[in-house]
């Protein structure tokens, strides 16, 4: 039987070996890395291309959507849903330009590469997950987001998540969008002007500009202490609480098609300009109440919507 002379490799061998190895790697590792980082930037931008060419066209015929959510079902209408607007490039991030109707992508340093911000921040609605920073953009939280509550000091647009207590304070003028479904809005703003869509169980208006706090969302309860108050022809109130106590804190105007069940007055001294401002929508004079003496707000909202159900998502 013949013995091998096979010998295997030496030290000085093996060690020559890895060192080659690792010169290759650190050649190639960041070569692929910038493949992938192209590839990634220019799938990118092509999302970010396609998604503004329908835009533009859905513009061209029906006008510029009014929420977020508004357009993204133009989108998904064309293929596309909100995890498209999950750049895939490291740290990069695509905003909607509400005032210009375009998607928008920043880079890892918040500099543009394709389309441009508002000079209006609020007016730049960011797509957020749970933890994430709103900064000062308006945000639309993806689904899943998870968290009960949040407080903004922009416009907020809750997505499919339901029953998110949204509380907006801020002292900048602004014309802002918000949306929710179901839920607690508290409004906090004497110079700005609301826009509300979706549904509530309530909404307490503390405060908002002259302009106004337009709804055209369902709602179970509004509470407004100061302010004008416009429900839109889509909105649905089951009961209009008015806290003010002199008649010039607030001012009611009411589009046609609005449906208003049931008013409560606080205070004798608003009584008679709430009665004129809603006579053509509440039919019956009756469900025009001023609270009774000893009896609490929400003691009043519950006898007025003892009757039925309200208008906001179920829990």
């Amino acid at each position: 039987m013949k013995r091998s002379n096979r010998k295997g490799f030496t030290i000085v061998e093996l060690v020559i070996v890895i060192a080659v190895i690792a010169v290759l790697t650190a050649v190639l590792i960041p070569t692929f890395s910038g493949l992938i980082a192209k590839a990634n930037l220019s799938a990118d931008q092509q999302t970010v291309n396609a998604i503004n060419k329908i835009l533009k066209a859905e513009e061209a015929t029906d006008g510029k959507p009014a929420t977020p959510g508004e357009m993204l079902d133009v989108i998904a209408e064309n293929g596309f849903n909100v995890d498209k607007l999950d750049a895939k490039s490291t740290d990069y991030q695509m905003l909607w330009n509400q005032e210009d109707n375009q998607i928008v992508l920043l880079d890892n340093e918040g500099a543009t590469v394709i389309g441009k911000l508002s000079t209006t921040t609020y007016l730049n609605w960011a797509f957020v997950n749970a933890g994430e920073d709103f900064g000062t953009n308006s945000v639309y939280l993806n689904d899943g987001y998870g968290e009960t509550s949040v407080t903004v000091t922009a416009g907020i647009d809750v997505g499919t998540n339901k029953n998110i207590d949204v509380t907006y304070e801020s002292d900048a003028e602004q014309d802002i969008v918000i949306v929710t479904n179901g839920g607690k809005l508290i409004v906090d703003n004497e110079k700005a002007d609301v826009s509300h869509y979706g549904v509530a169980d309530e909404v307490e208006i503390k405060a908002v500009a002259d302009s106004s706090f337009n709804l055209y969302a369902e709602v179970t309860t509004v509470k407004i202490a100061k302010g004008n108050f416009v429900p839109q022809a889509t909105a649905k109130i089951q009961v209009l609480v008015v806290t003010a106590t002199a008649a010039d804190e607030v001012t009611v105007a009411v589009k046609s098609g609005a449906e208003i069940n049931n008013v409560i007055v606080q205070s004798a001294t608003v009584l008679e300009t709430i009665k004129e401002a809603v006579k053509d929508v509440v039919k019956n004079e009756e469900a025009i109440k001023q609270l009774e003496a000893g009896q609490t707000i929400d003691q009043a909202i519950a006898a007025a919507t003892a009757f039925g159900g309200g208008l906001g998502t179920e829990k």
